[in-house]
């Protein structure tokens, strides 16, 4: 393989490495989206129990009811003593008991009242509480019913969803696995940090070699030992500007793997509802569209 046909091959094998990281963040990316989007269940909390009023008689009350009867009780009592001396006397003072015990049932009769009004409070307070317990307990079962349907129309959706960005996923790795099977670059040099710095020196002219001490892997080496570049994708990630001047190729994959994870997100962040219109999904299908086409084309080109 002349180094026209090896930068070729670099140049494709980055495109699919690129490709399944690119892939792997946006199933990433939705899956987080999806979970917002999980149909949560709503439960009405009951009110508290009323607490029953309670009807006391005030000492003051009591204390003139019983003034009341112990007035009663002397004048009967002067009348009895009065009868066989002075009719008349005896007369008044029953006239006089007769009207202090009215008054007194009058009293008796305004607390009788009161008590039942504050009965009549505690029965209305206790319907009131059931009638709401009764309308809470009818909503919370109708919420319960809803959440059932949209947490099988989320569920289903979600799976259908996940299936249909698995699939590609899993050629794009297949298609990887046949491509690397000619053992054009050795398995350690297999990845996205490695390939995109090996790449560029052969379009530098800094090596026109994969092997032997002038070659590309030993330069690769010798830089990774003097922390010149950055060998684990996670670390290019988030030390993205630093990697700028040293690993630019790479620094540009990862820019374009943020910038079209972005737009699949910002397109995922308009679904509405618990169902995924997947054939609406316009950029997420332009991104398969063109993934599926570059796929093919390196699948025919090699003969995989």
């Amino acid at each position: 393989m002349d180094n026209q046909e090896l930068m070729r091959y670099l140049k494709d094998a980055i495109e699919l490495e690129t490709s399944i990281v690119e892939q792997e963040h946006m199933i990433a990316e939705y899956t987080k989206l999806s979970m917002m989007r999980k149909p949560e269940r709503h439960i009405v909390k009951y009110p508290t129990a009323p607490s029953a009023k309670e009807f006391k008689l005030d000492s003051t009350k009591g204390f003139f009811i019983g003034f009341m009867f112990f007035a009663i009780l002397i004048v009967l009592l002067f009348a009895f003593t009065s009868l066989h001396r002075d009719s008349s006397s005896a007369i008044i003072s029953l006239a006089f008991s007769l009207l202090i015990i009215a008054g007194l049932a009058v009293y008796i009769r305004s607390i009788i009242q009161d008590k039942k009004k504050v009965d009549e409070a505690n029965m209305r307070a206790w319907q009131d509480y059931e009638r709401t317990r009764r309308s809470i307990a009818k909503r919370n079962d109708e919420n319960a019913t809803q959440y059932q349907l949209n947490l099988s129309t989320w569920a289903r959706s979600n799976t259908d969803m996940q299936s249909f960005m698995a699939a590609p996923l899993a050629k794009s790795r297949a298609l990887l696995e046949r491509f690397y099977a000619s053992d054009v670059i050795y398995p350690k040099y297999r990845t996205l940090p490695a390939l995109t710095s090996i790449y560029e020196y052969f379009m530098t002219g800094r090596c026109t070699e994969l092997t032997g001490p002038h070659g590309a892997y030993n330069l690769y080496e010798d830089e990774l030992r003097k922390d010149t570049v950055i060998s684990q994708l996670n670390a290019v990630i988030e030390n993205l500007e630093q990697i700028r001047q040293n690993q630019y190729m790479l620094y540009q994959q990862v820019k374009a793997i943020q910038e079209n994870t972005a737009v699949i997100a910002s397109e995922l962040k308009q679904i509405k509802g618990y169902a995924v219109q997947i054939a609406q999904l316009t950029a997420l299908n332009a991104y398969y569209a063109a993934l599926n086409e570059r796929n093919t084309r390196i699948t025919m080109y090699y003969h995989l």
